[in-house]
């Protein structure tokens, strides 16, 4: 920039969004087999990052879980995702896998959780 009081130059490098790298589990689902006691939390936690930040996406047997009463799902800016079933019920046991998507690739995680028949309750 110049004007009558002198002349200033600034020269800059900013790389805001950086290089587009494909999704990596850098927090894989632990432990690898889950045992649940049927109605009781089954919480499922994992991390994928990449950029930019992966969608991940929750399935069960192949089939995605789609958010319902009792079933959360929740990401966070660190690529953090957690998948909550309230209370787990013998339908609920099967192979869960986090799949981390963005433009330029993919990454999963899987575990296998298994539910328990709930105690009876004495009378």
């Amino acid at each position: 920039m110049k004007n009558s009081a002198g002349e200033a130059k600034a020269e800059s490098l900013l790389d805001v969004a950086g290089k587009p790298r494909p999704p990596k589990v850098v927090k894989e689902l632990e432990p690898k087999e889950l045992t649940v006691k049927g109605k009781k939390e089954l919480r499922l936690q994992c991390k994928i990052t990449g950029m930019p930040a992966p969608t991940i996406r929750w399935f069960r047997d192949g089939n995605e879980v789609k958010v319902r009463k009792g079933v959360l799902v929740s990401q966070d800016a660190q690529g953090g995702a957690t998948l909550v079933v309230e209370k787990a019920l013998v339908s609920d046991e099967g192979e869960y896998k986090a799949v981390g998507t963005n433009e330029v690739g993919s990454a999963e995680t899987t575990c296998l959780v298994k539910v328990t028949q709930p105690a009876e309750e004495p009378r």
